[in-house]
């Protein structure tokens, strides 16, 4: 069974601890007493809108964590790179229509699935690295 986990982006970084209080995101910077939230006492966001991705249960090369949002480097059958993303009622050469799962976006080949025979590397996120998509 998948191990179901979250991280978030700040604006400024990614936090893998944080919880949801009246529908706004809260995590902890350096310690538990040290509460971060992402609106002032005015209801305005501090660090622009934080965006929730999820991990997709997968490992890169290099056993790194593979989430949502992320570059990767494919390796099949030559070396391209794609965007990490979740597909919802998308269907791709599979026999179950309007299905959900994690995949590739590529540039040149357009939506691919992960396999399993198949080599990862995380190379960056597009929060601080999209400038690997040019």
């Amino acid at each position: 069974m998948k191990e179901l986990k979250f991280r978030l982006w700040a604006g400024k970084k990614f936090y893998y601890e944080f919880y949801i209080f009246n529908g706004k995101p809260y995590c902890w910077e350096n310690s538990e007493s040290d509460i971060v939230p992402w609106f002032n006492k005015d209801q305005v966001l501090l660090y622009g809108e934080p965006v929730t991705q999820q991990f997709t249960g997968l490992l890169d090369k290099n056993n790194k964590e593979i989430y949502e949002g992320d570059i990767i480097k494919w390796f099949h059958p030559t070396e391209s790179i794609g965007v990490c993303e979740y597909f919802i009622n998308e269907v791709f050469n599979a026999p179950y229509p309007n299905q959900c799962y994690f995949g590739l976006r590529v540039k040149e080949v357009g939506i691919c699935h992960f396999q399993e025979d198949d080599t990862y590397e995380v190379i960056g996120n597009i929060f601080e690295n999209a400038d690997l998509l040019k």
